[in-house]
């Protein structure tokens, strides 16, 4: 059996059988596989879409996705990356999800 679900999203699998009413059994979570090569890949939330990482972001097959030292996004949900335009206004710790400078 393949299941095929949208990222982001765990599911369960319900069973009875009719001819046994009080027979009622729902699996263990499922949850979905990340998309691969995953670091390379993004998991559009709430589809079944794999996509491209974008430039200037660092991506691990699901749906976060960081953005590098140097650049910022204006949501957790954009995939447009904008380059800081001081460099004092980015911070050089690393990758960040959050909107501002990483």
């Amino acid at each position: 059996m393949v299941l095929i679900g949208n990222n982001d999203q765990v599911y369960r699998i319900n069973f009875s059988l009719g001819t046994f009413p009080g027979l009622h059994v729902v699996s263990e979570p499922i949850t979905i596989q990340p998309c691969l090569p995953a670091a390379r890949k993004y998991a559009v939330s709430c589809t079944t879409q794999c996509i491209r990482c974008p430039e200037n972001a660092v991506c691990n097959g699901t749906s976060t996705l960081l953005v590098l030292p140097g650049f910022w996004r204006g949501s957790p949900t954009t995939m447009k990356i904008y380059p800081c335009v001081t460099v004092r206004s980015c911070n050089p710790n690393g990758p960040r999800e959050v909107t501002e400078c990483a």
